[in-house]
Parts: structure tokens; C-alpha cells; sequence
């Protein structure tokens, strides 16, 4: 027996030969064999072989049939997302980078009074059934107790409040990540 690292190492190609084991179909006996590189590539290239690649309705698992790898076609996802990062100081709406939309209407970001904003969506289908996630990256409940509250208040509304020692307070959103998900 040789021991395999005091070999050089080849750059093999389709005609280099391995060695290896082979059991005989017939007999099942294991036998030591040379295989042509080639040979064991074409064995995977013929088992993963199809004729023809198709899409087919709407939902399922894909299936391999008569040599055809039928794919189904999904539409995406069942609701529409809006994800922003929002920052916000002085008497002033806050401003928005959108990092991703898909909804068709216009979400627009107003401060109606100190640590309260609204995010008003119009141009929208329906607003009944949405989710909505705000991410409070610099708020913690140690001494300052600062947090924030999101609410949906009107049918097209969700209104943001941000506290500081449990009183409204603004300039707390510094890219605070939010994101609306309309069904």
C-alpha cells in the first residue's frame, strides 16, 4: 500500500484514469478498477439529462417526467412590501430612504406634533389587511426609557409615537428601519 500524499498532484483531464472499486451487477463482486475520468463525468451528465424544460401552473413541487423538468410558475409574493429607514430631528417630517417598494400608492411621512408621526398610504386597493414592524434601534428601557409605539389609527394611517423618560419626544429615529406589508 502507498501512502497517497507522497504522490504529485496532476491536473487531470477527461482522458487521466482513478482507481477505484466497481461491483459487479451480476455477481456483486467487488472488484479494483481504472475509471477514465470522462467515463464518470458522462455517468452524471446522462442521469441529470432532461429533453425539454417547461413551466407549468401556478403551485406544486417541480417534477421530472419523460425526460421533461416541469417548473411551476409562482406570481410572487401575496402581498405588497414597503421598507424604509427613517431619521428624524427638530420640528421637522421625517425623512425617508426607501430601500425597497413594490406598492402602487404614495406613502408620505408627517410630523403632527412632538414625537408623533403619521405614514398616510393612498392609492392603494385595500389597507385592511396589512403588517407593519418598526425596528427600535436606539431605544432601550434603562434609564432614559426611551421606546417607541407603532399604530394603525385610521383605515389608510399607522401613526408613530417616540418617548424619551416616558415623554414624546423628537429627533429619536436615526435610520430606524420600518416596514409595511399590504395584503
Amino acid at each position: 500500500m502507498a501512502i497517497s500524499y507522497s504522490y504529485s498532484i496532476a491536473e487531470p483531464d477527461s482522458s487521466s484514469m482513478l482507481l477505484g472499486t466497481m461491483i459487479d451487477a451480476v455477481t456483486s463482486r467487488i472488484t479494483t478498477k481504472s475509471f477514465l475520468i470522462g467515463d464518470i463525468f458522462d455517468l452524471f451528465e446522462l442521469s441529470l439529462a432532461f429533453s425539454s424544460l417547461t413551466t407549468t401552473g401556478t403551485t406544486g413541487a417541480a417534477t421530472l417526467a419523460g425526460g421533461v423538468l416541469n417548473i411551476p410558475q409562482y406570481s410572487g409574493m401575496p402581498y405588497k412590501m414597503y421598507t424604509v429607514l427613517l431619521t428624524q430631528s427638530g420640528g421637522t417630517a421625517p425623512a425617508k430612504t426607501v430601500l425597497y417598494d413594490d406598492v402602487s400608492g404614495t406613502i408620505e411621512f408627517v410630523r403632527t406634533a412632538v414625537g408623533t408621526y403619521t405614514c398616510t398610504i393612498t392609492g392603494v386597493d385595500t389597507f385592511t389587511s396589512a403588517w407593519y414592524a418598526i425596528t427600535d434601534n436606539r431605544f432601550s428601557l434603562g434609564v432614559n426609557q426611551n421606546y417607541m409605539v407603532i399604530n394603525k389609527t385610521a383605515s389608510n394611517v399607522i401613526t408613530i409615537y417616540t418617548y424619551k423618560a416616558g415623554a414624546l419626544s423628537d429627533g429619536l429615529l436615526l435610520n430606524t428601519p420600518l416596514e409595511i406589508k399590504i395584503f
